[in-house]
């Protein structure tokens, strides 16, 4: 084995390796998750509609969290009338 194909094995292994990690973490994630799809999700910015979860690692967090991301609405309910979408984190959520 030469030096390049030492390296392109071992960026095949890291490509690998961070694929399963990034499936651990999704799969951690959406059993977790308090909120499914279809459901409502309020921060400190407004309310969204959930129509797509996916999974981001906050600053200095030791375990991926939910991002919630949907369509905006007003606080009378009804979607802005641009279509606004927007992006909630779980540990941003208001109860």
């Amino acid at each position: 084995m030469d030096r390049d194909e030492y390296v392109r094995g071992r960026n095949v292994l890291k490509r690998k390796h961070d694929e399963e990690l990034y499936e651990h973490a999704k799969k951690f994630v959406l059993e977790n998750a308090e909120y499914a799809v279809g459901d409502f999700v309020t921060d400190h910015i407004g309310t969204i509609l959930v129509e797509h979860i996916t999974i981001a690692y906050g600053f200095n967090k030791e375990y991926p969290e939910a991002v919630y991301k949907g369509t905006a609405y007003t606080k009378a309910g009804k979607p802005f009338k641009n279509g606004q979408t927007k992006s909630v984190w779980a540990s941003n959520i208001r109860k």
